[in-house]
């Protein structure tokens, strides 16, 4: 009973929504896919993404300086880091940035990984410094993602992406060439090897999807035109 209230605001707003002959504005693909069906398509929409400033110039050009690989997400169960880490290769160095609800399950997972290390807080600039320096950056969420601004960090940092295969960001990660995807031991193993050996391809091309999707100047060129277009 409790939620009849909320259930019957939310019908209004829709209606007001579409009475209104108003333009939806969705940050990717996904979210957009799935406002779509909610709203059974009967609003417009516009995909404009979410930008984040360019922080190019401290990203590291030297390949020989990039070791370990680095996951940073809350701590909680749809994300999956917990067995993200338990399915770890023992060779591979791994930094979790990261806090929640399951922190105490990751610490004991990292126990028996002792090339895994947590760093429970950080600062933005510090996080883009690691960045810099790390192969790779592993999105290991089961969530319905729709768009995660740590893997447009990455990027923007030419730093590619090994994603859970069952994510919303994976097709995006493969279409733009920007790393690879897995589901499980194996597939993570030969994921992280293929990235390291190809290092160079995925870097650019995580690089040139920034440039293409989540510069400033893309989000203010969309949304102008967006605004134009409405006016007239």
């Amino acid at each position: 009973m409790a939620t009849i209230p909320v259930a019957v605001s939310r019908s209004g707003f829709r209606h007001d929504l579409i009475a209104a002959d108003t333009t939806a504005v969705t940050t990717s693909n996904a979210s957009d896919r799935l406002f779509r069906q909610m709203t059974g398509g009967q609003i417009p929409s516009v995909v404009i993404p979410n930008f984040v400033d360019d922080h190019a110039a401290a990203r590291s050009q030297e390949r020989d300086v990039r070791t370990g690989w680095v996951v940073v997400s809350r701590l909680s169960a749809e994300k999956g880091v917990a067995e993200l880490v338990d399915i770890w290769p023992e060779v591979e160095d791994l930094l979790v940035i990261g806090d929640g609800p399951e922190l105490a399950r990751v610490r004991h997972a990292v126990e028996h990984k002792p090339r895994v290390r947590i760093v429970r807080t950080m600062p933005r600039s510090e996080l883009r410094r690691v960045f810099s320096e790390k192969t790779g950056l592993i999105f290991p969420s089961r969530w319905h993602e729709v768009a995660p601004q740590v893997v447009v960090e990455a990027m923007c940092a030419g730093l590619p992406v090994v994603v859970f295969s069952d994510s919303d960001v994976a097709s995006d990660v493969i279409e733009a060439g920007a790393g690879q995807c897995y589901s499980g031991a194996a597939e993570l193993r030969r994921a992280l090897a293929d990235v390291r050996d190809e290092w160079a391809s995925y870097s650019a091309n995580a690089r040139l999807k920034y440039e293409a999707e989540w510069t400033p100047a893309r989000w203010l060129d969309r949304i102008l035109s967006l605004y134009r277009r409405e006016a007239r």
